[in-house]
């Protein structure tokens, strides 16, 4: 079997992916990146016109078929696959027909999710939603707290996580 690069993996897939979404995907993707700016590390992978109309335009633009959107969207999935298992990865380029290959690299490491334990958030108490079991990271650490932007307790999200744990994705994710 050959050997990929995780990175030139992350890439093929992205690629793959961004041909294939619909007008309401790409726009959502824009959407949600449109406020990248300096500060974040992703702003520099962009074209200065591109970095130049979305620090001069807080809304995002309603031409979301245009070509040149194509680069923020790869940045958005190429996010997505932040944190997965090499296995992941070789898994989902050969489902997608991409080859067969061995994906070999360094897993990013990400924070633990204090609901599932996994590793899917890239920063802790700050509103991430978990990849795994969607929950939103707001901060509470203490089981029997509730959380605003969960509607529950941590007690009973891990409990609806243990719940749906055979219909999840696990060999995405990295286990704390």
């Amino acid at each position: 079997m050959k050997r990929l690069e995780r990175i030139e993996a992350v890439n093929r897939l992205s690629i793959n992916n961004l041909a294939s979404l619909d007008t309401e995907t790409r726009e959502s993707y824009i959407l949600n990146w449109w406020g990248i700016d300096e500060d974040d590390e992703e702003f520099s992978l962009l074209s200065e016109e591109l970095k130049n109309q979305m620090l001069s335009n807080d809304d995002p633009p309603s031409d979301v078929e245009n070509c040149k959107y194509d680069q923020l969207i790869k940045i958005a999935l190429c996010f997505e696959y932040k944190g997965v298992t090499n296995t992941y990865l070789s898994e989902s380029m050969a489902m997608m027909g991409l080859g067969k290959y061995e994906v070999c690299g360094d897993v990013e490491v990400l924070e633990i999710c204090p609901c599932c334990s996994y590793r899917t958030l890239s920063s802790r108490g700050d509103y991430n939603i978990c990849g795994l079991c969607d929950w939103e990271d707001n901060g509470v650490e203490a089981p029997e707290m509730y959380s605003g932007p969960n509607h529950m307790t941590l007690a009973e999200g891990k409990d609806k996580f243990r719940e749906k744990m055979s219909e999840l994705p696990l060999s995405k994710w990295v286990k704390a």
